[in-house]
């Protein structure tokens, strides 16, 4: 312990009182750094950290968006440049005293869309592992791959060789760097996500030797994840704390924390609560003045080490269920949680809320315990958030045995589809596609993801509301109407009182728009048409548009999609339950459903909460259960329908318990066996009309992101860029008055080779 002993000691005296450090540091004269941007507006900015030239490409249009979840990683701060020039100073007194070596493995929260951090220090180091939301990765990858140097690259030139792929070893001004340095860009969401030894994506190292923390400290609400990310990362290492003695018998893993001096409430609060943790020291000696990081500069660094009492106490369930060493305690926690469920509560009480922050279930085994077990409060309670904002009351808000059975006998009877009446159902969804097509004016692109919410939930009126009719001038109407339920799904995950007031707003036009179309609806009672809607209509939309680009406009080979349109032409042709299951050449319309359904489920996660105080809110990852390779083996994350033949013919049966788009056991959902043959019917009449030479699919943005391979993002948000746009056709196929050099992508003739 002797290199961090007499590391500290470099610091200066340990911060004991965080309210003196507060005072101390915003008496100060802080300069004005405005919120802290580079600059907010441009697309690109040139950088020269430590005599290597970077390009730095951002978003200020992500930046200023709607965008929930966040979006101040989308451009560059201030501090952030500073900081990665001051850590990998070879005078840096980490660099100095070995904190930080060539076999280092060290992890950054809350990285941006730059990398600079990881850029400048990565070559000095072993592994550095990025983490942010997911919505930065694109812009991420784009920068750390564009500013890759070569083995010729030298520290003090701007070379082409940016553009290769990959990261590999440079040499800079600082050091050498190692062969084996590798970034690995994850997401890691401090309030959602577990953090285990597989983030070090390593198969010999299982903790990091340093956390950093680059601007992350503006808000109220993200400090207590904030902080406890940092405890649970650091108690990945056996000697994570750090006591007088010197007793422990290597180095604890360190925390070091940079930001911008914005707010002082903001601050205190940070530092009161990870003080409470961490022994706390900050940087005042060393180059730290000298790259802008000191006194008066306006920002400031300090260090953090685990604090012994730390590992006996404020230990986090979701630590504790998902560990991989303690698997039987984990199952056994989250089995107490939902068993011990209230199950004669009518109403909650006002102090059983649903929590925000959850324990993320990814274990196949203990996910089935989970829902085998469930109880109607257990399953009502994190779906009270919908409650408030929908004014909701059905089979998954209520506690009411009563009431729940009588729900799902009228959904059963709203369900039922005789085979006779296939065909005629099959022919009004066309009817509702042809009709949204031909308001699309010619050459003026039309958003896809509204045109096929929009479709759904007419679908939806049409089969769960069969005493409404909706005329094509309703259509205004419906956009606004699934663009507040989208909102306000969205919002309802936040309490605090501005969304609140949002919400309450939103609401309010929600139900004025639905008693225009429903005026039989008396709003906010048993009789709220949304009742049975939101259920059928947030069950197809994102599965049916996913299942449309995944036939009509990946790049898939020329044959593969060539037969998957054609079997849902057989199945227009004969809408019968048996035509939907027939399995000719590679696979069936059900199988290409299934698979559908399987990588982009329409519930990602499955929640469970006791009703008892303070009990631990679960979330199933049917996501990751449909995905991860352990079931579904290597191509798990591809969207290939022929598996399920190969998956039915085989021994292993693991996959149908893996397999939950409807939920498991006592509640799995009604339209288990019905919503495939209208998922098929909504996908097979967008591709009939929609898959002609005379229709283009336009992504705004630089993104492209369903011409990459992987799965689609299945988040609410994405894929808001894609354009359906309808062109001229000649004998050679699409012409159209684009600008020379325009992406597109023709519905028609969009495949791979064969």
């Amino acid at each position: 312990m002797t290199g961090v002993r007499l590391f500290l000691n470099s610091l200066g005296p340990e911060v004991e009182d965080p309210e003196e450090e507060a005072f101390l540091l915003f008496s100060q004269t802080i300069p004005s750094q405005n919120l802290g941007f580079v600059d907010s507006k441009a697309t690109e900015i040139d950088l020269t950290i430590n005599g290597r030239d970077l390009t730095i490409h951002q978003s200020p249009t992500m930046l200023s968006s709607n965008r929930d979840g966040g979006t101040t990683g989308a451009v560059i701060w201030k501090i952030t440049p500073l900081f990665a020039k001051w850590i990998s100073l070879p005078t840096n007194p980490l660099l100095q005293h070995q904190i930080i070596t060539p076999e280092s493995v060290v992890l950054e929260l809350g990285c941006g869309i730059s990398g600079l951090i990881a850029l400048t220090l990565s070559p000095l180091l072993q592994t550095y592992v990025l983490t942010d939301q997911p919505y930065i990765l694109k812009l991420l990858s784009q920068n750390l791959s564009s500013n890759s140097p070569t083995p010729s690259t030298t520290a003090n030139s701007k070379s082409k060789s940016r553009k290769s792929k990959g990261l590999s070893s440079a040499s800079t001004s600082t050091a050498q760097s190692p062969s084996t340095n590798k970034i690995v860009p994850l997401t890691l969401d401090w309030e959602t996500d577990v953090v285990s030894p597989s983030l070090t994506c390593s198969d010999t190292t299982t903790s990091f030797d340093a956390i950093i923390a680059c601007d992350c400290i503006y808000n109220d609400a993200l400090i207590p994840p904030l902080v406890q990310t940092c405890i649970d990362l650091c108690r990945l290492r056996p000697s994570s704390s750090f006591s007088e003695d010197g007793s422990q018998p290597s180095t604890p893993t360190l925390c070091v924390i940079a930001q911008q001096l914005r707010s002082p409430d903001v601050f205190e609060s940070w530092l009161k609560e990870f003080n409470t943790y961490f022994r706390v020291w900050r940087v005042q000696e060393g180059d730290i003045q000298e790259c802008g990081l000191g006194e008066d500069s306006g920002f400031v660094v300090h260090i953090g080490i685990l604090r012994q009492e730390s590992r006996s106490q404020h230990i986090s369930i979701r630590t504790i269920v998902l560990q991989q060493e303690a698997m039987s305690v984990k199952f056994l926690l989250a089995m107490a949680l939902v068993v011990t469920a209230v199950v004669v509560c009518r109403f909650f009480p006002t102090k059983y809320i649903c929590k925000e922050k959850h324990t993320v279930i990814r274990d196949l085994q203990q996910a089935t315990a989970i829902l085998k077990s469930s109880t109607l409060p257990s399953r009502a309670l994190p779906n009270q958030r919908l409650t408030r904002v929908f004014s909701i009351c059905n089979a998954f808000t209520t506690t009411d045995q009563g009431f729940y059975k009588a729900f799902l006998t009228d959904a059963r009877s709203l369900l039922k589809t005789p085979e006779e009446s296939l065909p005629t159902l099959a022919r009004e969804i066309l009817a509702l596609v042809q009709e949204s097509s031909s308001s699309i004016p010619a050459n003026k692109p039309t958003p896809l993801g509204p045109l096929i919410q929009v479709l759904c939930f007419r679908f939806a009126v049409l089969k769960f509301c069969p005493k409404t009719s909706l005329s094509p001038s309703s259509t205004p109407s419906i956009l606004h109407i699934t663009k507040l339920i989208n909102s306000l799904w969205i919002s309802s995950k936040r309490s605090d009182q501005d969304h609140d007031s949002q919400n309450s707003m939103q609401s309010s036009q929600l139900h004025g728009e639905l008693n225009r179309l429903f005026p039989a609806s008396s709003g906010p009672t048993h009789d709220n048409p949304l009742n049975i809607l939101i259920p059928a209509y947030e069950t197809l939309w994102r599965v049916v548009l996913r299942c449309f680009l995944e036939i009509s406009s990946r790049r898939h080979a020329s044959a593969v999609t060539a037969e998957w349109k054609d079997i849902l032409e057989q199945f227009r042709a004969n809408v019968t339950y048996e035509q939907f299951k027939e399995r000719n050449g590679r696979c069936s319309l059900r199988d290409i459903v299934f698979e559908s359904l399987r990588l982009y489920p329409p519930t990602r996660r499955i929640y469970r909460q006791s009703c008892e105080s303070g009990a631990e809110l679960l979330a199933v990852d049917v996501e990751y259960l449909q995905r991860t390779e352990e079931i579904w083996g290597v191509d798990g994350s591809e969207f290939r329908p022929d598996r399920w033949g190969k998956l039915e013919r085989g021994e292993k049966t693991t996959y149908k318990e893996a397999w939950m788009p409807f939920g498991k056991a006592c509640f799995q959902c009604p339209a288990l066996n019905v919503a495939p043959m209208m998922i098929a019917m909504l996908v097979g009449g967008l591709v009939h009309v929609f898959g002609g030479g005379e229709w283009v699919l336009e992504e705004e943005g630089d993104g492209k992101e369903f011409l990459r391979g992987g799965p689609l993002d299945n988040g609410r948000e994405a894929l808001e860029g894609l354009r359906l746009k309808r062109v001229e056709v000649d004998g050679q196929g699409v012409r159209d008055a684009y600008e020379e050099g325009d992406e597109v992508l023709n519905l028609e003739n969009s495949h791979g080779q064969g």
